[in-house]
């Protein structure tokens, strides 16, 4: 009989127990909430500049990477951040920053495309047009991650037979942890980088703040 009081007793208990998380939402729900739409798109910009913690984007690292190589930018030997790369040091704790981050910002965007996606479904009017304009700000966003890529982890295009050479890895949706797509080429990449620049511009739905 004591046996059977405890099972009830957790039994009963096993809803106060089962709360969901009061910082953070799961993934299914948060892509259904036309509330997270905006904040997802803050997201989305938060990570050009490499992410709330880092500088390995904009922030700084990609800014600097093409001219600390070349002879517009000399760094000083002691107390600089970009000495790694005007001195080609190169390891794999340090040139995979803005990789990481670029890659990082893409899942944003094709979050938020999913989240779009999945909103469109029946929302009013006035909800459409807000859709449609983050969609257009997140293909024009993973246009140009693509494009940063490419430049830095690529060939240069006159270089590469006509865009035969390797480009970089073309992720659409949402990979599980232990997927290692492979390069594709040059072309396919600046195709699809031509593709999402020419359907976010064409939807109208990107704001002119001229």
């Amino acid at each position: 009989m004591a046996s059977l009081g405890l099972v009830a007793s957790i039994s009963s208990c096993k809803n106060y127990f089962d709360t969901e998380p009061s910082n953070s939402v799961g993934t299914e729900k948060a892509l259904k909430e036309a509330s997270l739409l905006q904040p997802s798109l803050r997201g989305l910009y938060d990570g050009l500049q490499g992410g709330n913690s880092s500088t390995s984007y904009y922030a700084r690292t990609f800014t600097i990477m093409g001219d600390v190589r070349g002879d517009d930018m000399q760094c000083p030997t002691v107390g600089s951040r970009g000495n790694e790369y005007y001195k080609m040091d190169y390891t794999r704790d340090n040139i995979t920053g803005p990789w990481f981050k670029i890659y990082n910002t893409i899942r944003r965007a094709n979050r938020l495309l999913q989240m779009c996606e999945k909103l469109s479904q029946g929302a009013s009017a006035s909800l459409q047009k807000e859709i449609a304009n983050a969609k257009a700000q997140a293909q024009a966003v993973r246009a140009l991650c693509y494009f940063d890529l490419c430049r830095v982890y690529a060939t240069p295009y006159p270089y590469s037979n006509d865009g035969a050479a390797l480009g970089v890895p073309l992720i659409e949706g949402i990979p599980d942890n232990a997927s290692t797509p492979g390069r594709n080429s040059l072309k396919e990449c600046y195709d699809f980088i031509i593709k999402d620049l020419t359907e976010a511009i064409s939807s109208n739905a990107l704001e002119d703040t001229s």
